[in-house]
């Protein structure tokens, strides 16, 4: 202990400071102790007082003086910060674990007719028409989500919807059974997140197809 500590102050650290919790003091036993109901002798409170009064500086003075010594520390603080680091790709700054991955796991070309269906790997259904609309049938098998010719989203379920919808909606569903009876998935089963269903879910945006490959751009970026 300091030896500037009064006894009972060091008495008192010492009791708080047991290693043994239940050996130290209470809130109550504290509030009992000879430091805390000590009382100072006037005579000896009065001899400590200085003589004259101090010289204090006002308080505007004070307040400055200390804002500045703020300011000073700042521009320390600032001038020897580490230099910020370039990242070559903004693919840097985002931990890969953290972004689902989606890709186009079925398809089917009725581009002749009405559109283009597709799977994404979580098992959500969407569809690309022919007149540039979108439609989605989320995993859960009952939201459905209707991307009009302005790029405006529209919520809706599978059984309840605008009328002029009712066509797109039962197409939905054929290429959706199309696809669950005759087609094999491509790719691994897709291990998602629990969190990965606060994900926005991505829709095909455009697709090109020649003889020998085709390939799918996702309206999240992902390019297959």
């Amino acid at each position: 202990m300091p030896s500037t500590l009064s006894s009972t102050a060091s008495a008192l650290i010492q009791k708080m400071l047991q290693a043994e919790p239940e050996n130290r003091p209470s809130i109550e036993d504290i509030l009992q102790d000879d430091f805390m109901t000590y009382a100072c002798p006037v005579a000896a409170a009065a001899s400590a007082l200085p003589a004259v009064s101090p010289n204090l500086a006002p308080r505007g003075s004070q307040r400055e003086a200390h804002l500045k010594e703020l300011q000073s520390l700042l521009n320390h603080l600032c001038s020897i910060r580490p230099p910020q680091r370039h990242f070559e790709s903004p693919d840097e700054t985002e931990d890969p674990a953290s972004v689902p991955v989606f890709w186009i796991s079925k398809w089917v070309d009725y581009t002749d007719k009405y559109g283009i269906g597709y799977e994404l790997c979580d098992e959500s259904i969407g569809v690309l028409f022919n007149d540039n609309t979108r439609i989605m049938r989320l995993n859960n098998c009952v939201s459905v989500t209707y991307v009009d010719e302005k790029g405006l989203e529209h919520y809706h379920t599978l059984e309840k919807y605008p009328p002029p919808l009712h066509k797109k909606i039962t197409l939905l569903k054929h290429f959706w059974s199309y696809m669950k009876e005759n087609l094999l998935a491509t790719g691994e089963a897709a291990c998602l997140q629990e969190c990965d269903n606060l994900v926005r879910l991505p829709c095909l945006g455009t697709w090109l197809r020649t003889r020998s490959a085709i390939s799918f751009y996702l309206t999240n970026g992902t390019v297959q």
